[in-house]
């Protein structure tokens, strides 16, 4: 799951998305399988495709980040960082709040 935002546990890295204990913690830069090692970046530039200048938030969908911020009573609402240009993501996570 190569530029997906992750949560950390005590078992490791999970695909962070917009539900209680996913949030993001920090994201990977390559494909990773189960049982296997990763570098997880807490800061730092997530490679993809965004809209220059725009915000950005955890997602429902595990992994990934979306222009619109969760609304939906019991998932998490989270910003993730600020798109410096259409292939680049600044990463600074704030503390996520519970809908």
């Amino acid at each position: 799951f190569a530029n997906d935002l992750v949560t950390l546990t005590a078992d490791g890295a999970r695909r962070a998305k917009a539900a209680p204990g996913y949030s993001a913690d920090g994201f990977v830069t390559t494909d990773v399988t189960s049982g296997t090692l990763a570098v997880v970046y807490f800061e730092g530039v997530l490679k993809g495709s965004f809209t220059a200048g725009s915000k950005y938030y955890l997602s429902g969908t595990a992994g990934q980040v979306a222009l619109t911020p969760p609304q939906l009573s019991g998932e998490i609402s989270q910003f993730v960082g600020k798109a410096l240009n259409t292939t680049e993501l600044n990463f600074e996570p704030d503390t996520p709040v519970a809908l």
